[in-house]
């Protein structure tokens, strides 16, 4: 009798147990599809800025040659 428990409880114990590290796995792929998604808007950024950067060179280029 009192092995079956200890055998429930444990089997209890494992279940929660693989319960927990499949949520961790979800979270860990959660914050890399997060980080992803921020490092892509940082690259588009900085793609803005340098693209805005040569507009502006361009008209003081112009505005120096007229």
């Amino acid at each position: 009798m009192m092995h079956s428990k200890v055998l429930t409880i444990r089997d209890k114990q494992l279940a929660e147990n693989n319960q927990l590290e499949k949520e961790w796995v979800n979270e860990q792929k959660r914050l890399d599809t997060m980080m992803e998604v921020e490092r892509l808007k940082d690259i588009q950024a900085q793609q803005d800025r340098e693209i805005k950067r040569k507009i502006a060179a361009r008209e003081g280029a112009c505005k120096i040659i007229d």
